[in-house]
């Protein structure tokens, strides 16, 4: 019976050390399920920051994205409106070089009406005799002018004054 006793202790100290080592691995099996969960909780925390930071950056991105089109939005104004601008300055100088060639024309019709009527005083009434004359002339901004007009019974009218302008260009 020794020997079965011997045996049966050493069966129940097996028994035991394998009961120890069981409660053992389910403890570990416990803790590790405690980390996993853990982990599980700090990798939805960290999903959800990383959503938030993503919401944000699109937020910001958004943002610049209306910047860069407002801005772009502002040149493209401020350009249209420097355009305008030269345009109206051209517009502008036309419009006084068309003011100065009448200017010029005008002071160029008293001139030449000064000549007719320098012209119209020795010439005698007869109704028969007509003269036509032809003043030509260069005003000082280059425009040539020619006037044609005619001395009938030595008076003027302005409807016999033609003036014709024209630019060399």
């Amino acid at each position: 019976m020794l020997y079965y006793d011997a045996q049966l202790d050493e069966m129940e100290a097996d028994s035991e050390s394998n009961k120890k080592q069981s409660v053992k691995i389910q403890m570990l099996a416990e803790q590790e399920v405690v980390l996993l969960r853990q982990q599980i909780l700090a990798l939805r925390r960290a999903l959800s920051d990383s959503e938030k930071e993503a919401g944000e950056m699109r937020k910001k991105l958004d943002k610049e994205k209306l910047e860069v089109e407002q801005e772009k939005n502002l040149k493209l104004h401020q350009i249209t409106q420097e355009k305008t601008k030269k345009d109206v300055n051209v517009i502008k100088k036309q419009l006084l070089h068309e003011r100065n060639l009448k200017l010029g024309a005008f002071h160029r019709v008293d001139e030449l009406q000064a000549l007719v009527y320098d012209y119209g005083a020795p010439i005698t009434h007869n109704a028969q005799s007509v003269r036509a004359h032809t003043a030509l002339g260069t005003m000082n901004n280059g425009v040539n002018s020619s006037c044609k007009f005619q001395l009938i019974d030595g008076s003027m009218r302005m409807s016999d004054i033609y003036i014709v302008y024209y630019r060399k260009w």
